[in-house]
């Protein structure tokens, strides 16, 4: 199923990809989210291209119900951002993959940051989630897709709040 979404960021391009790039800052956007941070690895400089990969624990309430059947406890989720170096425009593009620990869930895609004025950033994900249960698996990542927009919305708000904190 096709994701598309979008969120505005109230943050030059590059104070927005530093943030991603750091430890502190996805900490506290697991912590907003209700969940934690398990693992942070960062390979290269925010300043170039670079690779995250982010390993967050989701407390069992905060699973969807039609996926808490199939998780016992809490969920970890990987998501791998593999960074572009700036465009010339000061884009900045990541391909990005989410696992969803045991769930036969997965999110694959891009992740766009995009100047929208002098100090304004648009972050888009576009993208396909697909879920490999036979005659559900269209079901189940049609109900994941609103959940996952919510998401990005989430993280736009978590790193604009934190900017403005740190």
């Amino acid at each position: 199923m096709s994701l598309t979404a979008t969120a505005t960021i109230d943050a030059p391009v590059e104070t927005v990809v530093a943030a991603f790039a750091d430890r502190g800052f996805q900490e506290y956007a697991g912590n907003a989210a209700g969940g934690s941070l398990e693992d942070f690895r960062l390979d290269g400089e925010s300043a170039g291209a670079f690779t995250v990969v982010i390993t967050r624990a989701v407390s069992e309430e905060k699973i969807p119900d039609i996926a808490r059947t199939m998780v016992r406890g809490r969920l970890l989720l990987t998501q791998e951002e593999r960074w572009q170096a700036p465009a010339a425009d000061g884009r900045r593009t990541a391909d990005v993959a989410i696992g969803f620990g045991s769930l036969p869930l997965r999110v694959s895609g891009t992740e766009t940051l995009a100047p929208a004025g002098e100090n304004t950033t648009t972050l888009t994900i576009t993208g396909e989630v697909t879920s490999s249960i036979p005659f559900l698996g269209g079901r189940i990542a049609a109900l994941a897709q609103p959940a996952i927009a919510k998401a990005v919305q989430l993280q736009a708000d978590a790193v604009a709040r934190w900017l403005r904190e740190h």
